[in-house]
C-alpha cells in the first residue's frame, strides 16, 4: 500500500481525536467576536457624529468580528461548535441574523456544496458557476459574455457579496424544506427588528450607512476567502465516477496560509482540505490537526500574493486538469 493509500485509509482515524468540541473555546469565540463588534457599533455611532469617513473606517474593523461570527455560524451548521445541536441550532440562527444567513437554509446549501464538491456533475449549488473548456466553447457570444461578466472579480466578490447577503437571502427557494422556510422568515423578522431598534436609538441614516457598510465588506471579504479555496491552477474536478473524497478535499481545497492576526479573522478557514475532509472538526481545532498531521500538509498552500491570482482563473480543462484563465484559452484555441 502506498502513502497516499495509507492516507485515505487511516484518515478517518486520525481525525477523531480533533472532532471534539470545547464548550469554553466555543464560548470565548462567541465572547471574542460578538462582544468586539457590539463595541464597534457604539464607536461608529459616536463617529459618524464627526464624520462619514471616520464612521466607515470604524466598518472596516467591524467586519473583522462579523466574518468571524459567520465563522461560529458556519461551525454550528455543521454541528461541530457545541456537543448539544440545541445549542448549535440556537446560536447559528443568533449568528444568522446579525450575518444577515437564514441559518438553515444556509446550512442546507452548504451541506450540498461539501458533499459534491470537486465533482463535475453536481455543479452549482453553495459554489461559484464554473464551467468546462468543452462547455464554454459550446456557448453562443451571448452567453459567453453573461459568463465572462459573471466571472468578473468585481462582479461575484463586490456585486456578488452584496446581492447574496443583502437580497437572495431574504427570500425562500424552490426546494426549501418547512425548516430552511422558517429560518428565512425567523431571520428577517430578527433583522428587522433589530434594524427598528437600531434607527430609533441612532437614527435611519447611521444604521443603514453602517450596517450596509459593514455587511458589504465582510460579504466581500467571505466571497473572496470562498473562491480562492476552491478556484485555484490544479484544483480538483472530476465526473462522479471518478471522484473521490479524500482526493476531493486534499486537493480540491486548498490551504491558504494567511498572517496570523488574518488567521484568527478568518477563523482559522484557510486550513480549507481539512476542513472539507472532516467538517466536524471545531475551527479552532483545525491548526492543530495541520500541524500533527503529515497527511494533512499534502494539499495545495497558497498565499496572499498567489491567491489574488487565482481571480483569474476562470475554465476548468478537463484534459489538463488545470483551471485556466479566458487569455490563455483565447491563445491555445484561437477563440
Amino acid at each position: 500500500m502506498n502513502a497516499v493509500q495509507n492516507a485515505q485509509v487511516n484518515w478517518r482515524r486520525v481525525v477523531r481525536k480533533y472532532m471534539k468540541p470545547s464548550n469554553l473555546k466555543s464560548y470565548w469565540q462567541i465572547a471574542n467576536s460578538i462582544v468586539p463588534y457590539a463595541l464597534c457599533w457604539i464607536v461608529a455611532y459616536f463617529a459618524y457624529q464627526y464624520s462619514i469617513f471616520l464612521c466607515l473606517a470604524v466598518a472596516l474593523v467591524a467586519q473583522v468580528f462579523l466574518l468571524r461570527i459567520f465563522i461560529v455560524m458556519h461551525d454550528c451548521g455543521h454541528s461541530s461548535f457545541f456537543k448539544s445541536k440545541k445549542f448549535n441550532s440556537f446560536w447559528g440562527f443568533i449568528c444568522g441574523i446579525i450575518t444577515f444567513s437564514p441559518y438553515h437554509q444556509w446550512t442546507s446549501a452548504h451541506h450540498t456544496h461539501h458533499k459534491h464538491s470537486g465533482n463535475l456533475d453536481y455543479r452549482g449549488v453553495g459554489d461559484i458557476d464554473t464551467y468546462t473548456v468543452e462547455e464554454y466553447s459550446k456557448l453562443t457570444k451571448f452567453e459567453k459574455l453573461k459568463y465572462k461578466a459573471l466571472r468578473s472579480p468585481f462582479v461575484f466578490i463586490i456585486l456578488g457579496g452584496i446581492y447574496t447577503f443583502v437580497l437572495e437571502h431574504r427570500f425562500t427557494k424552490k426546494n426549501d424544506g418547512f425548516k430552511e422556510r422558517m429560518s428565512v422568515h425567523g431571520t428577517n423578522l430578527g433583522i428587522l427588528l433589530f434594524g427598528i431598534t437600531m434607527s430609533y436609538f441612532t437614527g435611519f441614516g447611521f444604521y443603514v450607512l453602517f450596517q450596509l457598510s459593514v455587511i458589504g465588506l465582510a460579504a466581500s471579504a467571505g466571497i473572496f476567502l470562498f473562491y480562492v479555496q476552491h478556484q485555484y491552477e490544479d484544483v480538483y474536478w472530476r465526473t462522479k465516477q471518478e471522484w473521490n473524497h479524500f482526493e476531493a478535499s486534499m486537493k480540491g481545497s486548498s490551504y491558504l496560509k494567511l498572517p496570523k492576526v488574518l488567521q484568527w479573522a478568518t477563523g482559522n478557514i484557510g486550513f480549507h482540505n481539512i476542513h472539507h475532509l472532516c467538517s466536524s472538526i471545531p475551527n479552532y481545532n483545525l491548526e492543530k490537526a495541520y500541524k500533527e498531521n503529515q497527511i494533512f500538509q499534502n494539499c495545495t498552500q497558497l498565499g496572499l500574493k498567489e491567491s489574488f491570482r487565482c481571480l483569474f482563473l476562470n475554465l476548468y480543462d478537463t484534459k489538463t486538469n488545470r483551471l485556466i484563465s479566458f487569455k490563455e484559452y483565447r491563445k491555445r484555441f484561437n477563440k
